[in-house]
């Protein structure tokens, strides 16, 4: 936790900041030192001039005199207080060794990040101009959830304790389903889902697993479960799977019932649900499975001990947060909150604009949003001022530039350049099939069978280079929605014969998604596969992700998305090592929808065609080169296509 308000560094009325006349001899003051370093270090990670999209970035005076001299004192005073928090934050990380105070996962930052915040220390004040809002640019993977988001809570919540904004703070995601991987780190995901104790198990719960457990065992749950006895589980707690198995015994027995022995496998996988060892999903034509999972030691009963997540580190215990029944946080009402969790269509829709104008939007004094996507600042800043008169603060990050209006738009750095960094993993391409062969219409039969047979290919180049084959590697799936159970039985048929492998379908259902996140994520010494349409191009943070296979038709901007998901993949330690993107080419395709053209590779190739190696590095300028080389003329041997 960050230091409370009454410990809280120096206000800027106690900056010590004096305008002197150049030349002066009079040392510099702390902050004037701060912003020295903070401004050389923003430069040196940032070089002018070769920021994206020639956005024109501002990189703020090189004397700081004149920055607190002119832009800080004349500025707003809410601007002058962000802009000392700012700086605060940023002696606070040097002095923690890279590591935001209050990070329970102890990250140390990247470059990039610390330089953005820099960049927005330089960048919240501007005299009368002062901004109002800010975006932060960043390709997926390249931690803009923590910086930033997490920065910008923090700034924002250590103003809100001291008076020095007035107002609530709203944190934004693009998506509802998007929001509770946000204030839940891994261990608050599980505890989630195994209903610990702060989360107790409900009669929403109850009504939800039986329905699943109907279409596991229709005649068993009607045997043993009719509705009255199921939902009397709520009224019996018990701590073990023992003691479940003992209860469940005893409301057999009342009725005159005994479980036989076929009944028993079913029998313990409910008594484990109900002490939280296992979570049910759907599953393949419309049945359902349970998947056991590793309890987690229990907490007390804090209802805040869910708030684990990135968007929520350094809030204050006394916090009161708003958040969606989903995610199960929240300690006060819409109304009575100061820091409000939510979807951005609290701001975006007219509907919910109109619903909360008076009771929201009149006292909002900060809004940040995780990945803006296609909106601009206005449209969070709109309902505030009109309900108000006041214009909040906004911060938000993106992958994509919009070109949409803000005050001011951060450098930004190449996924090549985050590559070569170290800070994202190196992207390898397999296409199939070769412009020369066949290629099928989309969700035929011939084009199934070539997905199937390509899903199982071993590749030459990663024999050479010594890495785990595809097919031994955790991935994701995508084909249309109505292949998934036709895709899934033929995959599930043919692992056994080479791999210990598990294959699960996700049809797109919120109560699903993080219960499928932590199986994915979660090791048992085979592969992980998970089968979901292109519809769910970007709302799954899957760590231990390996290999996206794309079998069906998508858009450049469905191909972009999902390739983002590759690069938040992590605990890849051989520098030989890569992320995999294999993408089949089917007859009614657009055949310009390829990473070759979607992706910013800075590769130039034969726009007449080009022969390609299978696994081959392209997202990386020196494993590119080095594959290069190393393949040659040797296409053939290296499971070469030829690329339209």
């Amino acid at each position: 936790m960050l230091q409370k308000a009454s410990q809280a560094s120096a206000l800027p009325a106690q900056m010590e900041v004096a305008v002197r006349p150049k030349g002066s001899r009079q040392k510099r003051t702390p902050y004037e030192k701060r912003y020295e370093e903070s401004r050389a270090r923003l430069l040196e990670t940032f070089v002018p001039d070769a920021d994206l999209d020639d956005i024109e970035v501002i990189y703020g005076p090189e004397d700081p005199r004149d920055f607190y001299g002119n832009r800080f004192e004349n500025a707003p005073k809410s601007n002058q207080v962000l802009h000392a928090e700012t700086m605060n934050l940023i002696e606070m990380i040097d002095q923690n060794d890279g590591v935001i105070p209050g990070d329970p996962e102890e990250r140390e930052l990247y470059e990039t990040q610390i330089g953005h915040l820099d960049w927005w220390a330089l960048n919240d004040v501007d005299g009368k101009l002062s901004p109002k809002s800010w975006h932060f640019m960043g390709p997926p993977g390249s931690g803009k959830t923590l910086l930033p988001c997490s920065a910008a809570m923090i700034i924002f919540s250590r103003l809100q304790m001291r008076g020095e904004i007035s107002g609530n703070i709203a944190y934004c995601t693009a998506k509802s389903h998007h929001l509770p991987s946000k204030v839940r780190n891994t261990d608050g995901r599980r505890n989630h889902i195994l209903r610990a104790s702060h989360r107790a198990l409900t009669q929403k719960d109850l009504k939800r697993w039986r329905r699943l457990l109907m279409k596991a065992d229709k005649d068993f749950m009607k045997t043993f479960f009719p509705p009255r006895i199921w939902n009397s589980l709520e009224e019996t707690p018990v701590s073990t799977v023992p003691e479940a198995i003992e209860l469940l015994d005893r409301l057999a027995a009342d009725r005159g019932l005994t479980y036989e022995e076929e009944h028993q496998p079913l029998k313990r996988q409910i008594a484990m649900m109900l002490v939280g060892q296992a979570a049910i999903v759907p599953d393949t034509h419309k049945e359902s499975s349970i998947i056991e999972m590793a309890a987690l030691p229990k907490t007390d009963d804090d209802q805040t001990r869910a708030l684990t997540g990135d968007a929520v580190m350094g809030l204050p215990d006394e916090a009161s947060i708003y958040a969606p029944t989903a995610v199960g946080v929240s300690t006060a009402s819409l109304e009575d909150a100061n820091i409000i969790l939510t979807p951005a269509t609290l701001f975006t829709s007219s509907r919910q604009v109109e619903r909360h104008s008076d009771a929201v939007h009149q006292n909002v004094a900060a809004v940040i949003c995780d990945e803006a996507q296609r909106r601009h600042a206005v449209a969070f800043q709109e309902p505030v001022h009109t309900a108000s008169g006041n214009v909040p603060f906004v911060v938000a990050a993106g992958s994509v530039r919009y070109n949409k209006q803000w005050d001011r738009e951060s450098p930004a750095m190449s996924v090549l350049e985050l590559i070569r960094r170290g800070i994202l993993p190196h992207l390898g391409v397999q296409m199939f099939p070769s412009a020369e062969e066949e290629h099928y219409p989309a969700e035929s039969t011939k084009a199934v069978l070539q997905l199937l047979e390509e899903f199982f290919k071993k590749l030459e180049l990663y024999k050479k280079l010594g890495i785990a084959q595809p097919e031994e590697r955790n991935t994701v799936l995508v084909v249309h929605s109505k292949l998934i159970d036709v895709v899934i039985d033929d995959v599930r048929a043919m692992f056994p014969k080479r791999l210990n492998a598990q294959v699960r379908p996700y049809y797109g259902n919120d109560e699903d998604r993080e219960i499928l996140e932590d199986w994915f994520d979660t090791e048992r010494g085979g592969t992980n596969v998970l089968v979901l349409p292109p519809s769910i191009k970007e709302s799954m943070h899957l760590a231990s992700l390996r290999r996206l296979v794309i079998g069906c038709r998508v858009s450049a901007d469905a191909l972009f998305h999902l390739t983002g998901r590759l690069y938040h993949g992590q605990g890849m330690d051989d520098p030989n090592d890569r992320m995999l993107l294999s993408m089949q080419q089917v007859a009614d395709s657009n055949l310009t929808v390829t990473p070759f053209t979607v992706l910013s590779h800075g590769q130039d190739f034969d726009t007449a065609g080009f022969m390609w190696a299978n696994g081959q590095a392209l997202m990386s300028d020196a494993a590119f080169m080095a594959d290069k080389k190393r393949v040659g003329n040797k296409h053939k041997k290296y499971d070469g296509v030829r690329i339209p």
